[in-house]
């Protein structure tokens, strides 16, 4: 299984760190993630979102 994922991107390169979920940056290593790479990140999704300061915010 794989999945496309969305996260707010500043620069689109990686540099900024705003799209981070994990270790993973989703404009640089992604958007398409495989299962193995979503297991990896499962404690980041669905309980946080970035806002558009870069600051995390709980659902």
């Amino acid at each position: 299984m794989e999945a496309s994922l969305e996260r707010l991107m500043r620069c689109g390169i990686g540099l900024c760190g705003s799209c981070m979920i994990g270790k993973y940056r989703v404009c640089k290593d992604g958007p398409v993630f495989t299962m193995a790479q979503l297991s990896e990140m499962k404690n980041e999704l669905g309980i946080s979102r970035l806002g558009f300061d870069g600051s995390r915010i709980d659902i």
